[in-house]
């Protein structure tokens, strides 16, 4: 099967397809079921799973305007009670822009498809600044590096010039937007990205070419990643003769919980967009 037309493309499964194309190939074009747990113990990736869901809720619903003392309530989770408390007492938020958009989509034509992302947080001072955020709950917590070549870290700064100026009130300039990374157990140590007129123009062609890849393979041309490594956290594992155990949590790099578009809801008529 190949790309179909209306396929939209997304930071994860982007980043699947540049894991592992086999990958991509299952995942996305065959709908394979997953065959096997994605890391040992399930309990308690499933834990985490839960409580980085719990953790964007509950920022979502005070970035939306409930107080946080009325949400403090709601926290009876030891572990997430203190990440809260951690986000409460940073100083973080004092630098935020005042016009701020909790788990906002947008969208833009590119490549001859669309892209698509729902960012955590967006936080506007328009025509000057605008805050990328992605909230961590991943610990230890994922180096400068891994996070830096990571499609989400390229995706979400283009994606916010192509289709931004709906919440900049006017066209975007790479040098305006800062992409941070803000981590339960570090508040005080963000990472943070400043984007470039430098880096625009390369990421623009990375991921067109990219997606060009991706689009220019035939049903089986999709082939398996060379870092086996990989595979241990791969639910389609065993499909592909790549081990049936899975691979130690402990020793896992990625975020348990991850917004895909899998789960967004695409509503083209209510996400800030540019037209075809």
């Amino acid at each position: 099967m190949s790309i179909p037309p209306d396929f939209v493309f997304s930071q994860s499964n982007l980043q699947d397809f540049v894991d592992c194309p086999r990958r991509f190939e299952l995942r996305y074009l065959l709908r394979q079921p997953w065959p096997a747990p994605q890391s040992e113990p399930t309990d308690e990736w499933e834990h985490r799973l839960l409580q980085g869901q719990r953790f964007h809720h509950l920022i979502y619903q005070f970035f939306s305007g409930l107080p946080a003392e009325t949400l403090s309530l709601t926290v009876h989770d030891k572990e997430l009670s203190h990440w809260w408390q951690n986000l409460l007492s940073s100083t973080f938020l004092t630098e935020l822009p005042e016009k701020q958009y909790p788990e906002f989509t947008l969208s833009a034509p590119f490549a001859g498809f669309r892209l698509i992302a729902k960012y955590d947080l967006i936080a506007v001072e328009p025509g000057r600044r605008l805050i990328i955020v992605d909230w961590k709950t991943f610990t230890p917590r994922a180096g400068t590096s891994y996070l830096r070549q990571r499609i989400q870290s390229r995706l979400y700064p283009l994606l916010m010039i192509e289709a931004g100026h709906t919440i900049n009130c006017g066209t975007v300039d790479p040098s305006q937007i800062e992409m941070i990374y803000w981590f339960v157990e570090q508040p005080e140590a963000p990472l943070r990205f400043q984007y470039n007129q430098e880096e625009y123009p390369k990421d623009h062609e990375y991921l067109t070419e990219l997606i060009k890849n991706i689009v220019s393979r035939k049903p089986g041309e999709f082939e398996l990643t060379f870092n086996e490594k990989l595979c241990a956290f791969c639910n389609y594992r065993s499909l592909c003769n790549r081990g049936e155990r899975a691979g130690n949590l402990s020793d896992l790099n990625e975020e348990p919980y991850q917004e895909s578009e899998d789960t967004i809801q695409i509503d083209f008529d209510q996400i800030g967009e540019i037209q075809f």
